[in-house]
This record gives C-alpha cells, structure tokens and sequence, in this order.
C-alpha cells in the first residue's frame, strides 16, 4: 500500500475523483457554470478513461490528447444512449448504469496505471515566446464566451422540435424509437435515434434544471468545445502554433459575426455537427492520415467518430465522405511520387471507407423502420432542382476573399501535405453545383438541405485567410528579426500604440468599425462580384508558375515554408491590429454582454427559468391545460391543435399528428378546423393523423367548435376559459 501511495498516478486519479465530486456538489446550485461542468465531465471523464484503458493518446501532443478524450467521451455518450433506445431503459436507469460504468471505468483505469511504469498522464506546458498571442486570444475567446452566458440558447424554430424529443426523455417512458418521436406514424431520418436529446435530457437531470433551462445554458459548454477543437484542427492543418491561433482568431469571429446567433444554436443537431463534430472528425482525419505514428487504435477513434455522425445528423457525414473522397483523388494526383505515397494513400482510404462499419446498418435500421429512407426519397423526387446560396455573388466578402486565393494553398502543400485538405474542402462545393447532372441528382436523392447548406458546411473561409495572411505576417517578421534591436523594439512600440490608439477611437467614436465597413463592405462586396472573373484566373495562373518554379528551384520551394516567427511580440502585435481592424465590423453586442456579464456575473447564480419568455401558455389554456394532459390524459398520446402544435410537444408527453410551422400551426389537418367541410371529410382526415385528441382554443377561433356538434365521434374532456381538449371516440 505504501508504494502506491508513493506513485504520483494514484495523487492524479485521487485529484481527477475529488474534481468529480466538487462538480457535482455544485449541481446543487444549477447555475450556468455547474450546468456546463456537468456537462463537460459527462462527456471528459468516460472519454478520458477509455483513452487510459486503450493507450488511444497521441505521442507528444498534449493538445490532442485531451481532444481525443472528447472524441472518446463523445463517443461513449452516444452509444450508450444507442443501448438505451435497444434496452428500452428508461432515462433514470440509464444514469444509473452510466454512472456505474464510469465508476468501473475509473478503477479499471487507476489499476491499469498503477502497473504502468510510466502511464501517459497529459501536460501542458506553456511556450512563453508565444504568451502575448494567447492572452490576447483568451481574452478574446472569453468576451465572445460572455455573450453566450448573456444570451443564451436560442429557441426560435427547430429548437422546439428538439425540446419536444427531451421532454419526451425526461418523461419517465422508456426510451425507445417510437417513444421518442415527434410523429405517431412518421420518422425523421435525420433524428430518429435522438441520442443527442437523450444526452441533453440526461444532463438536465443529473443538473436538476428542466429542459428549457439545460437548453439556453448548455451551448455555453458547446462555445468552449468549439474553441478546442478548432484550434487544435488548425494546429493539425498547419503544424504551426501561430497561424493555429490566427486560425482561431479569424474563425471565432466568423462564427460569431455580428450576434454570436450560431454559438446560440450549437444545441441543434445540424448546428452541432456542422460547428464541432464536422471540424472534429476532419482534425482526427488529417491526425490520422498524415501523422505517420498513428496506428490502428486511432483509427477505430476516427471511425467511431465519423460514425457517430450517422446517427446525430447525416447531411454532415456525406460531407465528410465527399471531402475526403476528393482529397484521395487531389493527393493521388499530386503526391504520386512521393516515397511514402502507398501508405498514405491507404490511410486516406481507410478514413474514407472504414466509418461504414457503423454507417451500413445505422441506415438499414432508418429504412426498416417504417420504410422511412425510401419514403423520404419519393418526397425528394418532386423538389425542383433551383436553390439559392450557390452563386459567388451572394457568398459574404471573406468566403468570396478565399476562394479567389485558394489556388495559393497549393503552393503551401509541397512542405505540408495536409493543406491538401483545404483544397478538396473548397472543391467539393463547386464540382457538386457545376458538373452536369449533379446537382440535380443531389437534391433528388440526398434532399435539397444537402446542397442548400453545403457552402455554410464547408465554406471554412477562415481557414484559407489565416494561411494566406497569417504567411504574410510571418514574411514581416522575417524582416523584423533581421533588424537591430533598438529598431525593433522602436517598431514594437510603435506596433503598440498603434493598437492602443485602435482600441480607444473605437471605443469613443467607434472610429474603426466606420473604416472598416468602408474598405470591407458594401463598395468592396459589388467590386469582388464584379471582378472575380479576372481576378480568380489571374491568382490561378501565379499559382501555376510558382508551383512549376518549385520543381526547379529550391529557393522558391523554401519560401513557402512555414516557421514559427522569431520576433514573436511585432507579428503579434500586427495581428491584434488587423484582427481588431476585422472584428469591429462584426462585434454587434460584444461589448453590451461583457459589461453586463462583469456586472452579473450570470455565470455563477442560479440559472432562470426561460419557460415563461419562450412560450406563451396563454394561447391554450394556460398551465391548467397542460397539468390536465400530464395528469390525466395517457403518454404519447396523439394531438393536434388550432394554434399550440409548436410548442404543447415541448410542455406534455404527446405525439403530434404533423409537423407544424407557427405561422401555419396545422398545415397538413388545417381543413378539420373548417365548419364548412362534410363531416364524412373532417374524420377521413383525422384518420389519416391518427389523431385521439384535439386542442381547440377560443382565442384562435372562438368559443362555437365544430365538434360540439358531432357527440358521436367527439367527447369534450376539458375546458376552460381559453380551450376546450376534444377526445376522438369514434373514426367513422
């Protein structure tokens, strides 16, 4: 017993166990830093473990390891809401068992490294030359982070389909596909296994907040997973710790632009893959492929991982399987003589192929249930082949800046293969909207939301000007570094007033925002649009001569090399610049959130209750109408209503007989509201819906229902002064 105590792994398990219970002692709390804690060791504790178990870490890349952990935790999440749905259990069995594993997990893992010699515990050492940039950064990251914590999650739209599918977890039903769905006779394909919701809704318990409140806290986790895993996608891509930070500079403030509306909507399966698991699995991707260390375990991790995909939103799966399809075809034809051209070339395949292990039954089990991929396609058959979003003229001025410098990125490739990546990413768009015959095909067999969001997917114009730009500071450092000392700290300092200057004219009369919009705007957006034609071609073709000019002469070759700057603090100092000169354009609250949240410090009270300001419990009939169904009305019973099928999902454990727009809150069973149909036609329809019960509200239409006057088929159950609940008792 004393030489365990002795090895420094039992202090660090001994730590990692305390932390556990310090984050679920402040569960009690339930505010927004408890609800993402929570979270967060949902997901890093299980991840980490298993990562323990396997010796899935990374040789000497401390970063990554932790994001694997992610990736693993993620993982495990899902497949074990996956056993849920299979098991049927119900969501408190499933914390129980969650909680056991983890508990199994942990001891298997501390005996595991007790016998190790040396167990791979992560570190993070700090680079010192680099402190400036990342305190910049962090700062950064934290006052976007801020508006998060002031804003919320955002409720407007799909988001109440997916509290529909919580509150249907947290209702105490087992979980099963049929328990969990919107529709009493239809199935999503995109979310038909809700093991995201099941996760959601089990942090919801675990936290004990309701799923309105797990739902505006909980993209405030997802904002700092974001922030990871795409710096350590751009430390991947680039193999460059300052363009990695330029990289994660550009892309937060291209994510955020002007509200930070999509950190709001990171909840939303489509937001959370396009934003996280996407840029995830292309950064286990490039890990993979191009590292020549990794081995078979990651490659289980990045099949996992890419699986995962299939089950939480597919859109983004055939994504990552048309990428890196085409950088199996870019890579063959430029790297052809490469001497480790074979391996590689297997590497790109196995990630491209080796996900449909999983992928294969994941959609046997959509189509077999209820011939839901098939019915879908008939549906797709009839959508007309016009789209918006797929013209350069309508692309915003960074996307349309990238892809007129992407031919550069080829340059770049010939000392870093991995920048072959970005090339298949940008191409992928054009060739699908271009080649003859594809589009259509697209949008007849892969649904037109494949190639209406293809550009928002893969659009990662960030990715293109952190290299481009971030090369460019690095060429002004090369020339700073050669330079007198007493010149460069002369320039340095000039650097620094420049900035601080920047920073108060903004801040007094918002003097760079006006500039800003004036060299990145409207005038700048008509001159690209009109321009492009020659300016594209003109890149194209310096990019082809210089690229032959490599062949022969090793001097260009090394100038598109990529180091680390020497001179550090000037070419951080330029890039505060003109990363400050870029994001005044789009600060939009930034600053209004930050004062509010040092004011409030939101993050550490309890977290309110948001139930009250997204709906609107006086259109049917109050609280007391949904206390009459919760109470007395059986689970997953089938409704439909004049004016509450948005959100009374999202409130009671009910089916819905369609899916409903606000606007438009019963388009498919409107005409059974309608006196002047045959009554014969009114119950055909409702037939059809399967619908049992029927919330009729007088504020919509007033007091007079037509089903009143049918008591042979209609039994009114409930009624107050606003809504009247109709039971269907008999079809004919």
């Amino acid at each position: 017993m004393n030489e365990v105590l002795k090895k420094p792994v039992f202090w660090w398990y001994s730590l990692l166990l305390a932390a556990i219970l310090l984050i679920f002692l402040l569960g009690y709390s339930a505010s927004p830093l408890s609800i993402t804690l929570i979270f967060l060791a949902l997901i890093f504790l299980p991840g980490f473990l298993l990562s323990q178990i396997g010796q899935t870490f990374y040789q000497a890349d401390r970063l990554g390891n932790l994001v694997s952990s992610f990736a693993s935790g993620f993982i495990y999440n899902i497949f074990l809401g996956l056993l849920a749905l299979v098991f049927h259990l119900t969501l408190k069995q499933l914390i129980g068992l969650n909680l056991l594993i983890i508990f199994i997990l942990f001891i298997v893992a501390l005996i595991l490294d007790l016998r190790r010699e040396q167990p791979s515990l992560p570190r993070f050492p700090i680079n010192y030359r680099f402190l400036l940039l990342y305190l910049a950064l962090f700062f950064y990251l934290a006052v976007i982070l801020m508006t998060v914590i002031q804003t919320g999650g955002n409720f407007n739209g799909d988001p109440l389909y997916h509290l529909a599918t919580m509150r249907k977890a947290v209702a105490g039903q087992p979980l099963s596909l049929d328990n969990l769905a919107y529709l009493s006779q239809q199935y999503h394909p995109a979310y038909i296994f809700s093991v995201w919701h099941i996760l959601l809704a089990e942090t919801a318990q675990i936290a004990r907040v309701n799923i309105f409140t797990l739902w505006q806290q909980i993209p405030i986790a997802l904002t700092i997973l974001v922030f990871l895993v795409w710096y350590w996608l751009f430390l991947k891509l680039y193999r460059h710790q300052f363009l990695a930070s330029v990289g994660l500079f550009f892309v937060a403030a291209y994510i955020y632009w002007q509200n930070g509306y999509l950190f709001t909507r990171l909840a939303v399966p489509d937001t959370l893959n396009t934003y996280l698991w996407l840029p995830l699995c292309f950064a286990l991707a490039i890990k993979y492929i191009f590292d020549p260390k990794t081995t078979g375990k990651h490659l289980a991790v990045l099949t996992f991982a890419v699986g995962v995909m299939t089950v939480v939103h597919q859109t983004q799966w055939l994504y990552y399987l048309l990428v890196v399809g085409l950088l199996l075809i870019i890579y063959a034809i430029f790297k052809y003589r490469d001497p480790d051209f074979k391996p590689t070339l297997e590497k790109i395949l196995l990630a491209l192929l080796g996900n449909l292990i999983i992928a294969i039954p994941v959609f046997l089990i959509i189509q077999l249930k209820g011939g839901t991929l098939t019915e879908h396609l008939s549906i797709f058959q009839t959508l007309e082949p016009v789209l918006r979003n797929d013209r350069f003229v309508k692309w915003d001025i960074f996307l349309k800046l990238a892809y007129i410098l992407l031919p550069l990125v080829l340059l770049f490739s010939r000392k870093n293969k991995a920048l072959l990546f970005i090339l298949a990413l940008f191409l992928v768009g054009p060739l699908i909207h271009n080649l003859p015959g594809v589009k259509e095909w697209a949008i007849h067999h892969l649904s037109h939301v494949f190639i209406k969001r293809m550009y928002a997917n893969l659009g990662w114009a960030p990715a293109v000007l952190a290299l481009i730009f971030g090369f460019i500071l690095l060429l002004i450092d090369k020339s700073l570094s050669k330079m007198k000392k007493k010149i460069r700290y002369l320039i340095d300092s000039l650097l620094g007033l420049i900035f601080l200057a920047a920073i108060i004219l903004e801040a007094s009369r918002e003097t760079i925002s006006i500039l800003g919009d004036n060299l990145l705007g409207q005038k700048t957006f008509a001159w690209l649009n009109h321009h492009y034609l020659w300016l594209l071609p003109l890149v194209l073709i310096l990019t082809i001569i210089i690229f032959f000019g490599q062949r022969s002469n090793q001097k260009v070759g090394d100038f598109f090399c990529l180091d680390e700057p020497k001179e550090v603090l000037g070419a951080t100092l330029i890039l505060l610049i003109m990363v400050f000169f870029v994001i005044t354009m789009g600060l939009g609250h930034l600053k209004l959130n930050f004062v509010r949240e040092m004011a409030n410090a939101r993050l550490f009270h309890q977290a309110p209750d948001p139930t009250h300001e997204v709906i609107n419990f006086n259109k049917f009939g109050g609280q007391a109408t949904i206390d009459f169904i919760n109470h007395n009305l059986p689970p997953k019973a089938v409704f439909d209503s004049t004016d509450a099928n948005y959100v009374l999902a999202t409130l009671a454990d009910i089916k819905m007989a369609s899916y409903t727009f606000e606007s438009e809150p019963t388009k498919k069973y409107a005409k059974i509201y309608d006196p002047e149909i045959s009554q014969a036609e009114r119950m055909a329809l409702i037939k059809d819906g399967r619908i049992e019960y029927i919330l009729w509200l007088y504020l919509t239409h007033g007091a007079q229902s037509p089903f009143d006057n049918y008591p042979a088929n209609f039994q009114r159950i409930y009624s107050s002064n606003t809504a009247a609940i109709y039971q269907v008792i008999n079809y004919e």
